[in-house]
């Protein structure tokens, strides 16, 4: 696991808040690196916990080198 970051959260918002606080990106740089507007990137940042399609999840990830793991959580 050298060299490498985790992430955990119970949502998308609260993810993609760690992640590009990890990163330490800002509306601007987070909407170069989408190919979006700072004023649409905000947004997405600010967007409720069921605000964020998938395909922007997964391509906020990407541009910050993540990649999306779902681990079963199995209750003894």
């Amino acid at each position: 696991m050298d060299g490498e970051k985790e992430i955990r959260g119970c949502d998308c918002k609260d993810i993609i808040g760690k992640m590009i606080s990890a990163e330490g990106l800002g509306a601007t740089e987070l909407g170069k690196r989408l190919g979006v507007t700072r004023q649409y990137a905000a947004q997405i940042i600010s967007r409720g916990k069921y605000g964020v399609r998938c395909d922007t999840f997964e391509r906020i990830a990407a541009v910050c080198g993540y990649e999306i793991i779902c681990r079963k959580i199995i209750e003894k």
